[in-house]
């Protein structure tokens, strides 16, 4: 049994580095795109890799997301149907995002360094709590529509409408969002301390959802 927990965790952890590959794969066809239109910039480098980071943040919330939602379907039954314990199973999801996560984070804050964009550290930061929270969020949702079918996507693509909806408004509107701001100390600390009991209710949710999920 020890052996199947190891392999599980082991197939997790493996799904995650083929996660944050995948990402990083389109994140390269994107700077050759931002090299191309960004030729007349007078600083081309740092237009490149603030971009990098700034799009690296937004995936990692977005992608962290959607493969939380479709986790039960993709790979829960099969690993259960090998012989998987559920917590085995719970555990996974998270070694999973963790991995994918802290990679894309990795990413963010040695490219702040390097290229001096200090600046986006509250950024990257934020983005982080907000993707650990929705990959739980999503792992929930994806039990549900494990369960419940179409009508929890229905729900779930009005949330995402409305979404982009005030995105396009902001950006249509100009509005800057105020980045350096996020580097207080207090105000990330309020962040972080809130992030982690929003994360631990979702999680103990999305583990009790994952003991009552059927194996297809």
């Amino acid at each position: 049994m020890n052996s199947l927990s190891a392999r599980t965790r082991k197939y997790y952890f493996l799904a995650g580095l083929k996660l944050f590959g995948y990402v990083a794969a389109v994140q390269l066809l994107l700077v050759v795109e931002w090299i191309f239109f960004g030729a007349e910039e007078a600083d081309i480098v740092g237009y490149v890799s603030q971009n990098i980071i700034t799009f690296n943040a937004m995936f990692m919330v977005l992608f962290n997301m959607m493969f939380a939602i479709y986790g039960p379907n993709w790979y829960d039954s099969m690993v259960l149907s090998m012989g998987a314990r559920r917590r085995d199973v719970f555990w996974g999801q998270l070694i999973k995002q963790c991995t994918y996560v802290g990679l894309s984070t990795i990413l963010s804050i040695v490219l702040c360094v390097v290229f001096k964009h200090e600046n986006f550290m509250g950024y990257t930061i934020v983005a982080v709590a907000a993707a650990m929270i929705l990959g739980a969020l999503g792992l929930a949702i994806g039990y549900k529509v494990k369960k419940y079918g179409k009508i929890v996507i229905f729900i779930l693509l009005i949330i995402v409408g409305v979404q982009a909806g005030i995105w396009g408004f902001v950006l249509a509107a100009g509005i800057k969002l105020p980045i350096s701001s996020l580097n207080s100390y207090i105000m990330l600390s309020i962040i972080g301390v809130g992030a982690v009991v929003v994360f631990t209710l979702l999680e103990l949710w999305a583990y009790k959802l994952n003991q009552k999920c059927m194996v297809n």
